[in-house]
């Protein structure tokens, strides 16, 4: 057992190296003198060390949850205040609506989606770009929520790349990285490796209620696409009866592309019995370019059970 999930992990970070090694800095960063007088450079410092802080979890965002999109424009050369605008573009992004509707909302809301996920990558590749300038280490997750926003994007080989090189420095935990490999190869309809990854996840996930409830999300949505859509619903109706996990759906929705949004709030709600909403959501879903012809085959079948 233990070698399949160990090749399954293997197919899922094959790809080129990644060269992440730590070189000394193009040129010599200025004097503690001269950075100490520069007034731009101190007030980025400070707000650098505040991001940090933020992401860590030893200081709370406070009301303005969007204040760092216009640090980062401020300080455009301050990793972590990059890291954390680019984890705002993403986790923070327009949501895609609770009833999608087909009159060209979703079309603009989509195209915002990607806007956002788009600045995200160019966001952290400035961030990864800066940190190597200086001879440092890329930001912690940097090169996870990389991942999260080519994952936003549909992009299958970036997210893969991305999390091949967030295992190798450490950047965040396995369980993460598994669930989001498990989405990825989803994209890519390589079934097996996503129920391999999904249930890795599930079981390397901590005692903590959200983090596993999340990777029970996962979970059913990768078995809903393997086949076994009644295991599947069993996992949804749990999860909407437990105090809080119905909550943490918007979470495993901001990794997904707004058309896979679609899909999962779709076959939650026909788990539950919600057949009205259910049906307006394949509907919305049906009528997308996106999805590939074996989902699309899927959802008509989900949509036809409830005529």
């Amino acid at each position: 057992m233990h070698g399949a999930l160990s090749f399954a992990l293997a197919a899922l970070f094959a790809g080129p190296p990644q060269d992440d090694s730590w070189t000394p800095a193009t040129a010599p960063p200025p004097t503690a003198w001269a950075r100490a007088g520069a007034r731009p450079w101190r007030t980025c410092d400070a707000a650098g060390r505040q991001a940090l802080a933020i992401r860590l979890g030893a200081q709370g965002r406070g009301k303005f949850e969007r204040v760092w999109r216009a640090r980062a424009r401020q300080c455009p050369r301050e990793p972590d205040v990059l890291v954390l605008a680019a984890q705002e573009e993403v986790l923070g992004g327009v949501p895609v609506g609770w009833m999608p509707e087909a009159d060209g909302t979703l079309d603009a809301t989509i195209e915002r989606l990607d806007e956002g996920a788009t600045r995200a990558v160019e966001l952290l590749d400035a961030a990864i770009d800066e940190a190597h300038l200086r001879g440092e280490r890329a930001p912690y997750e940097a090169f996870y929520f990389r991942a999260y926003a080519n994952s936003v994007l549909g992009n299958a080989s970036a997210v893969r790349a991305d999390l091949a090189r967030a295992l190798e420095a450490g950047d965040a935990e396995r369980y993460r990285i598994e669930r989001m490999g498990a989405v990825a190869a989803l994209y890519e309809g390589e079934l097996e490796d996503a129920v391999r990854l999904a249930r890795l996840s599930l079981d390397d996930a901590p005692v903590e209620a959200d983090e596993r409830s999340i990777s029970r999300y996962v979970w059913a949505f990768v078995l809903d696409r393997a086949g076994d859509s009644e295991s599947a619903r069993a996992v949804f109706r749990q999860l909407r009866r437990e105090p809080g996990a119905f909550g943490n759906r918007p979470v495993v929705e901001s990794m997904l592309p707004a058309h896979e949004r679609i899909f999962l709030r779709a076959i939650e709600h026909q788990a539950n019995g919600e057949d009205a909403n259910a049906t307006r959501l394949w509907d919305a879903y049906l009528q997308r370019p996106e999805p590939a012809e074996a989902d699309r085959v899927l959802a008509q079948r989900h949509a036809d059970e409830l005529r």
